[in-house]
């Protein structure tokens, strides 16, 4: 079995598949984003799209005050 190891960034393309959790860290090995084998994504920082969101649940948003805007 080959095992390839990559230590700088890398640009990926096609199919992947992914064992386990999928976590994203930042350059000071913090943990960003976690999406767990269950499909729960989880993490910290801005949410952004260049489209529409779609959810088929509930949306919680910590930390919204009565003068906040959404």
């Amino acid at each position: 079995m080959a095992y390839k190891f990559q230590t700088l960034a890398a640009t990926m393309s096609g199919s992947l598949t992914q064992e386990g959790d999928f976590t994203v860290k930042d350059h000071s090995n913090n943990t960003k984003a976690t999406i767990g084998i269950d499909g729960a994504i989880s993490g910290s920082g801005n949410l952004s799209s260049d489209g529409n969101l779609f959810t088929n649940g509930t949306v919680k948003f910590a930390a919204i005050t009565a003068d906040t805007a959404l």
